[in-house]
């Protein structure tokens, strides 16, 4: 329990469920503004599969493995979602079933064939690596007026540059 307290993954847990206490609030105090609540069920989404990969480390169950994974994905997607419709651009839903399926069928050829999971957490780092590049770009081609473009461009650099650091 002792090497549970100070470890890597109860601290992104922990910084995960201030980001979704925060992005709750965010989305019960702004509703009429579209974005927040999809960054809300992104992050809970989060949560609860990292929560389910933490209890197959301890059960080594095969479902528990392939359903958190594919939850951390879909809560990943779903919280792009949440940018393209803050700004108001057409939604690709699409991004969310296409990274879960792709993830879920390597993960489930990883189980079948007993595979390598160096490449298992290669697919998973390049499926979630691709999401933050698509933020990004859809946040460096955002036209608005010369005033917001700093902040876009800063907004775009966070993303860059934080999202992938978060131990999602």
């Amino acid at each position: 329990m002792e090497a549970l307290y100070f470890s890597p993954m109860l601290l992104g847990l922990n910084l995960l469920l201030a980001l979704a206490v925060a992005s709750t609030a965010l989305w019960t105090m702004s509703r009429p503004i579209v974005g927040p609540g999809y960054w809300m069920a992104g992050l809970w989404l989060l949560i609860s599969g990292v929560l389910l990969f933490a209890a197959f480390t301890v059960t080594r169950s095969v479902v528990l493995n392939i359903v958190g994974n594919a939850l951390q994905m879909a809560g990943e997607a779903i919280f792009l979602l949440g940018i393209f419709r803050f700004l108001g651009h057409r939604m690709p839903y699409w991004i969310v079933p296409v990274s879960v399926l792709v993830l879920v069928a390597f993960n489930v050829h990883y189980w079948v064939n007993d595979g390598n999971s160096d490449f298992l957490m290669m697919v998973y780092a390049f499926i979630a690596g691709l999401l933050p590049i698509q933020a990004v770009w859809v946040l460096l081609r955002q036209r608005n007026e010369p005033s917001m473009q700093p902040s876009t461009r800063l907004a775009s650099l966070l993303v860059g540059v934080v999202w992938p650091s978060i131990p999602w």
